[in-house]
């Protein structure tokens, strides 16, 4: 980096995201039959996508390896500040491996065109034991990850994996009352880098809402649903 520049923050950083140890790096998104379940390498992965620090051992029947990777687009390619209810871009792909061999992967993404949204209100009609795995693909569309033993319990199981999850910033109505009692804490000022040395501007109050949603549903070797596991974190 020359003398004088200063990187440009992340989005990450800037909305004090914790730092954790994944590999911050822009991507693409996996295309469409890249990651084979029990064929793809680790070799061939880091290759692909680079290395860097993984997260720590996950406690599954045998030990995993696992590479995480996250890229935030710079903040100079969005207003700053963003408006209201805008939804901060980010993509993120993480890769399990045991004995240096792909067991599951999972890929979701907030930005426009690739966005890896699904309709949860639609896993009620997914029937454990009746259920096809044609069905749920026809009933939710193509899965954002796929996962084998020992991320499912079943050796001849196979794991399909629907992820999303955003960042908003909300203000104003759309807060709810932990959230007022958060911006009632929150500096009305910003200084550094907007306006002359030294000046100061009033900003509205905009606060990180987190989002998350995660649907796992297991295939036995029939082709027939086992289980169905759904999560959903935080408000919308």
């Amino acid at each position: 980096m020359a003398a004088g520049c200063v990187r440009e923050p992340t989005l990450g950083e800037l909305t004090g995201q914790p730092k954790r140890p994944i590999i911050e790096r822009e991507f693409d998104p996996p295309a469409a039959g890249s990651l084979v379940l029990g064929r793809t390498t680790f070799a061939e992965a880091v290759k692909r996508y680079g290395r860097g620090p993984s997260d720590d051992p996950l406690i599954t029947a045998q030990p995993l390896v696992h590479l995480h990777y996250v890229f935030h687009p710079p903040a100079r390619r969005m207003a700053v500040p963003a408006e209201p209810g805008l939804v901060l871009p980010s993509r993120e792909l993480e890769l399990y491996f045991s004995e240096r061999v792909l067991v599951g992967y999972q890929f979701r993404s907030s930005i426009k065109g690739e966005a890896t949204e699904f309709d949860e209100s639609r896993v009620a009609q997914i029937e454990k034991g009746v259920t096809t795995s044609a069905q749920v693909v026809a009933l939710l569309g193509e899965p954002s990850g796929r996962r084998a033993y020992p991320l499912v319990t079943d050796r001849e199981a196979l794991g399909l994996r629907y992820d999303y999850q955003h960042l908003r910033l909300v203000s104003g109505e759309e807060l709810t009352p932990k959230e007022r009692a958060m911006e009632s804490l929150a500096p009305k000022t910003i200084g550094a880098g907007f306006g002359a040395p030294g000046m100061r501007m009033a900003l509205p109050v905009r606060l990180p809402r987190f989002y998350a949603k995660s649907l796992l549903v297991v295939i036995g070797p029939d082709g027939v649903v086992t289980d169905v596991q759904l999560s959903v974190r935080g408000p919308r």
